[in-house]
């Protein structure tokens, strides 16, 4: 009796594991199809053009100002950033259709003081919907917008400033949730001047088809790559090392049709964080981060792939496969919540290098 209750259990094991392997491909095949990301356009101009020197010395603040005018009136194109150091002293706000390329030995650099980051701009910060200083590049309501090539983005001394915050954040951090919980209009939820909380590097707020690919992150205010409320992303191919507070390597929050793939993290927190908002704004304004697939990343840093704390919306169908870790990683994959958040996680999938499925 014994040996045959082992055997049906066996066989139970082998079927259920299959069914999973099965619903696993399916879902890795069906995101890998409707994740294509930006259409990158064919037509160059070099940000030079716009007034642009890459002497390690120039603010080319108010070039890219002119080229993403030109890109608004003249798109699609592709602005390229040639071999240099470009000082950019306050954000670069990008438009549909553009897609900034940067070239190899070529740096984009961020400077400049925090009050040279305003106005303020609808952002997020850790899930509560509100306005504050602008991430160092912001695309919002935008479809099929890019950042490629082999260059780096160096968040710069305006990163370095701006993490010094994190020490006096808490006063504004606090107010954050209260509005979140209270159900705060949004136009009244304002930081910005004579407040600290941090803003990302790169954020893209409700865009559609975007494609980040190659470059070097280095050195980061807050988190380094947000992706908020996006559809269809592919991130490929990146190198992150941000060591700064809180440098989470990619947030993805609220975002449907997600490809993270053939990324190298070096980064001071989390390599991958999957979100949905926090609390009642994310049960009203988020919705899930749903169809993700994340494989062929080497993590270093805090975690590997955490979902949460903020994930109040959902997350569903997540796929991480074959990735290895380098150096300290606490945990691989961690889940992590609060006693009052709401949260669905059906089909999670982790598939290690012995095609194990968990």
């Amino acid at each position: 009796m014994q040996r045959l209750l082992l055997t049906l259990w066996m066989l139970l094991s082998v079927w259920v594991s299959s069914m999973y392997a099965i619903d696993r491909i399916a879902l890795r095949d069906s995101i890998l199809k409707a994740v294509n990301g930006a259409q990158i356009p064919q037509r160059k101009i070099s940000i030079s053009q716009f007034g642009a020197k890459g002497d390690s010395a120039t603010n080319c603040y108010r070039a890219f100002v002119k080229a993403m005018r030109y890109a608004q009136k003249n798109g699609p194109v592709r602005i390229v950033i040639p071999e240099g150091v470009w000082l950019v002293g306050g954000p670069i706000h990008l438009v549909s259709g553009v897609t900034l390329e940067i070239s190899k030995n070529a740096k984009l650099m961020f400077t400049g003081q925090p009050k040279n980051y305003l106005p303020a701009v609808s952002t997020s910060w850790e899930g509560t919907l509100l306005w504050n200083y602008s991430p160092f590049i912001y695309g919002y309501g935008l479809h099929d917008v890019a950042i490629v090539g082999q260059g780096v983005i160096d968040g710069g001394t305006a990163a370095e400033t701006f993490s010094e915050w994190s020490k006096c954040q808490g006063k504004d951090q606090n107010s954050s949730r209260e509005w979140n919980h209270r159900g705060e209009p949004l136009e009244q939820r304002l930081m910005g001047a004579g407040h600290f909380l941090r803003p990302q590097l790169i954020q893209l707020y409700r865009c559609e088809r975007v494609t980040l690919s190659s470059v070097y992150i280095n050195r980061s205010p807050f988190w380094c790559i947000h992706m908020l409320q996006c559809k269809n992303v592919r991130l490929r191919g990146l190198r992150c090392k941000a060591r700064l507070t809180n440098n989470d390597g990619i947030d993805i929050e609220s975002s449907q049709g997600v490809l993270i793939e053939d990324i190298r993290f070096d980064n001071g927190d989390d390599n991958v964080a999957i979100k949905s908002g926090r609390d009642n704004d994310g049960w009203t304004m988020g919705g899930p981060s749903r169809d993700i697939l994340i494989r062929l990343c080497r993590f270093k840093g805090l975690h590997g792939v955490v979902i949460g704390s903020e994930m109040s919306g959902g997350v569903e169908n997540v796929i991480i496969e074959n990735c290895t870790y380098a150096g300290y990683v606490k945990r691989g994959i961690f889940v992590k919540t609060n006693p009052i958040t709401h949260i669905f996680l059906p089909k999670v999938f982790v598939l290690q290098k012995n095609n194990v499925t968990l």
